[in-house]
């Protein structure tokens, strides 16, 4: 191993040792605590994972929250990003993936680096009876009822801690996890069998792409034989070039940006650039990065351009029962 990997594990362990062995004190909310998170860097898929969590709870007569640390925002301490009817704040304010939350869930949405103290407001102010934590396994001073890991194929092919490699963990933090999601074609017979407990629940997640709509009105739009410049600014673009050539979308240039990029106007005038050079009037783009590009509609207007966005979901494909009888049970210990 590294020696900066090396360093780096050692502080992890010895974090991690203080909560094991109760020397930091961890929270308990007053209503059951469903963490989403990994134990890699980059995109696993969360952001729609907690998304298929919360409509999962909604379905079972929940009212959830959606407490996160809100990365990549402005804003500091804590933020009401939605009310569950309204969105209050800007993206600015809120993060890229916050935002999309409030702006698909009806639910409460809070930014707060200390999810123990979003929790209390979720339940103070909304009287919610559960909270579904975004990026939640290593903020470990919340006590989870329900940990949720995402294990996807490049975390098995490469199990290395930061910085040289992905991992904010090592694989066997994987043993604190009550559920294991393979996605992105990770089978559960994939995830080691030494990396998880015998009671852990084991499932699988597809992404599905739905149809493209309009960045600003979310009408869908038809392409028809139209090439498109598409444009990302995520973990790992690559995943969205191939979801739109999958979709049928003919590309004729891409733009990729760093992960949670803060658009600015001269990387406006390089998409716009780029679509005059390609002969494009048709920009694709992720949902995150939409709702940060919406804020130049003007430009995009000016320059004869349209901005759609290729909306994606997650669906369990193994062992969809289970987690849901899962989730449920979390209610059933509160009755008794």
């Amino acid at each position: 191993m590294n020696v900066l990997s090396a360093i780096y594990g050692l502080a992890i362990a010895q974090r991690n040792g203080r909560y094991d062995e109760c020397r930091t004190e961890i929270v308990r909310a007053g209503v059951p605590v469903i963490s989403v998170g990994n134990i890699s860097v980059g995109g696993t898929g969360k952001t729609p994972f907690v998304q298929y969590i919360v409509r999962e709870l909604l379905a079972l007569g929940r009212r959830p929250a959606v407490v996160s640390r809100g990365y990549g925002r402005k804003s500091r301490g804590e933020v009401v990003v939605s009310d569950g009817a309204s969105v209050l704040v800007s993206v600015e304010q809120a993060g890229d993936e916050l935002m999309l939350h409030a702006e698909h869930l009806p639910v409460p949405v809070i930014a707060n680096a200390d999810r123990a103290a979003g929790a209390r407001t979720a339940e103070k102010l909304f009287a919610v009876d559960a909270i579904v934590l975004d990026d939640g396994f290593q903020h470990r001073r919340l006590y989870r009822d329900c940990d949720i890991v995402l294990v996807d194929e490049a975390t098995l092919q490469r199990p290395v801690l930061l910085p040289i490699g992905r991992l904010r963990e090592p694989m066997t933090s994987l043993r604190r996890a009550h559920v294991l999601c393979g996605v992105g074609g990770v089978r559960c017979e994939d995830i080691p069998g030494d990396c998880r407990t015998a009671d852990a629940l084991c499932i699988e997640a597809v992404t599905q792409v739905g149809e493209l709509r309009c960045a600003f009105s979310q009408r869908k739009i038809e392409l028809g034989k139209s090439e498109v410049i598409a444009v990302a600014g995520i973990a790992r673009p690559s995943r969205f070039w191939t979801s739109l050539v999958d979709r049928g979308v003919a590309v004729a240039g891409q733009l990729a940006f760093g992960d949670h990029r803060k658009y600015s106007q001269r990387d406006v005038q390089r998409i716009i650039s780029l679509c005059r050079a390609r002969h494009c009037t048709t920009v694709a783009t992720t949902e995150k990065d939409a709702v940060k590009l919406r804020g130049f509609r003007t430009e995009f207007d000016q320059a004869g351009l349209r901005l759609v966005v290729l909306p994606v979901l997650m669906d369990v494909v193994r062992g969809c029962e289970e987690l849901r009888h899962k989730l449920s049970s979390l209610f059933e210990r509160e009755k008794r």
